[in-house]
């Protein structure tokens, strides 16, 4: 159960690294009018949330 939980967490937390600079290539890209889609804040803060919700779950299991 412990290496599931860390794998998630590890997963998410690089998917919020991702985001970051996925977000900081956005915002200083050098075409101004090539505006992306995607919401990689939302995406960064989501996966966030969910590795610190599975670092709490695997506390309070009392597995760490």
């Amino acid at each position: 159960m412990q290496h599931a939980l860390l794998a998630g967490i590890g997963s998410l937390v690089a998917v919020a690294v991702g985001s970051g600079v996925a977000e900081y290539r956005r915002k200083n890209r050098r075409n101004i009018d090539r505006v992306g889609i995607m919401p990689w804040t939302t995406v960064q803060v989501i996966a966030v949330i969910g590795a610190a919700m599975m670092a709490l779950y695997g506390f309070k299991m009392g597995g760490w």
